[in-house]
Formats: C-alpha cells, sequence, structure tokens
C-alpha cells in the first residue's frame, strides 16, 4: 500500500516527464537512450524524470522537482554540476568554436595539470567514451603483464 501511494504521489507531481517519456516512447526504443534510466520500468510501474537543469549537486525535473544528485553524471561531474568557474571558462573557450576535430592547447594544459597533480602518472590519453577508456585500459594492462587473459565482472558495467 505504500508503495502503491508513493507512485501515485510520484506520477502525479511529474506530468511533464510523463508526458516527455510517452512521446519518447514513440521515438526511442523503451522511451530512454540509456539502460540505467529505466529504474525497472516494467517493474514499478512508473516512468523515468527528465532533467531539466543541474547545478552543484542537485538536478532539476521538467515538473521543477529537486533532487540530490548522488551519481554526479556518471561521476563525472567532481566538480558539481554547472560550477561558475567552469561556466565562464567554457563560455570563453566556445567563443573560438566548440570541436575541431584535432589537437587544441587545452589538452595539453589539462594533461599538464593532471599529471602534477597526481604522482606516478608520466602520461595521459584523454577518451571520448567509457568503451574507449576501457580499450586503452586493457591493451595497456595486456602490454605490461604480457598476458592475454583479463579478468572482468559478468554483468558489469563496463565488462
Amino acid at each position: 500500500m505504500f508503495i502503491k501511494k508513493e507512485l501515485d504521489r510520484f506520477q502525479k507531481n511529474r506530468p511533464k516527464s510523463k508526458e516527455l517519456w510517452q512521446k519518447a516512447l514513440k521515438l526511442l526504443p523503451g522511451g530512454i537512450s540509456h539502460n540505467i534510466r529505466t529504474f525497472d520500468l516494467p517493474i514499478i510501474g512508473s516512468f523515468p524524470i527528465f532533467v531539466n537543469s543541474a547545478h552543484g549537486s542537485y538536478l532539476t525535473d521538467v515538473d521543477g522537482n529537486e533532487y540530490i544528485d548522488c551519481w554526479n553524471g556518471h561521476f563525472a561531474m567532481i566538480l558539481g554540476h554547472n560550477p561558475p568557474e567552469v561556466q565562464e571558462t567554457i563560455k570563453k573557450a566556445i567563443l573560438k568554436g566548440w570541436h575541431f576535430g584535432t589537437n587544441t592547447e587545452y589538452q595539453v594544459q589539462l594533461a599538464d595539470i593532471i599529471i602534477k597533480h597526481n604522482p606516478g602518472i608520466e602520461k595521459i590519453r584523454f577518451c571520448v567514451t567509457g568503451t574507449e577508456a576501457t580499450m586503452y585500459a586493457s591493451r595497456l594492462a595486456r602490454a605490461i603483464t604480457k598476458k592475454r587473459i583479463i579478468a572482468k565482472a559478468k554483468l558489469g558495467w563496463h565488462g
């Protein structure tokens, strides 16, 4: 009874998310673009939230509901969402262009900062996706250990 009551309250307070999900069902498989965002929908009989904005450690959905983001954008937002200092830097950088498909001064600056603050790191490889990062890590592990077999977690996030 408690779960039913909470589901009803959840759905009542999120009409825009429900509307977006119903539209998304027609455009995206399962109405989502990432499996982790299903929240076991068929099991609990609900729909996902659709986020409109994020600041610090908080997300705000399209209905104005606020959530603490314990996941911080797949743990990529180590400074929180939308920090003013980063926002200002991005505003300045984007005036120069946003995708060059080649090397930039920024990658050298960031690599230098990361290496200076992490003893033991000699070089760094930037990756666009987790798949790419896992591929490089696997290749590096094989090259260093001279072993061909790599253990992985069954049904694991990166395996």
